[in-house]
């Protein structure tokens, strides 16, 4: 499993805007930090949307690919970086996403 500092957490605000960090409340899709081919990856695998059990759309996809890369640049992180996912199955869920509250 990866240390949590690889990982970012995205979710929901209360005015339904995504969130890339750790804190905050309501269910949250875990994924390595400023990837975009994990965010990619967790998409096409339909991640987001076991996490957060509803379907996600195209605008909201876009808002998410967006949301990780400009969370992964403020951290002084990649703009884009590679998943090596070394997670099974059961730890990061399909994609790269591990699921959580």
């Amino acid at each position: 499993m990866r240390p949590a500092g690889e990982l970012v957490r995205v979710r929901h605000d209360a005015q339904g805007r995504i969130v890339v960090g750790s804190r905050g409340i309501g269910r949250g899709a875990w994924l390595c930090r400023s990837s975009l081919v994990c965010v990619e990856q967790a998409l096409a695998r339909r991640g987001f949307e076991r996490a957060w059990r509803r379907p996600v759309g195209a605008d909201e996809q876009a808002a998410i690919r967006h949301a990780v890369v400009e969370a992964g640049a403020d951290r002084g992180g990649p703009a884009a970086g590679v998943c090596d996912n070394d997670k099974t199955p059961a730890q990061a869920g399909a994609g790269g996403v591990l699921e959580g509250p």
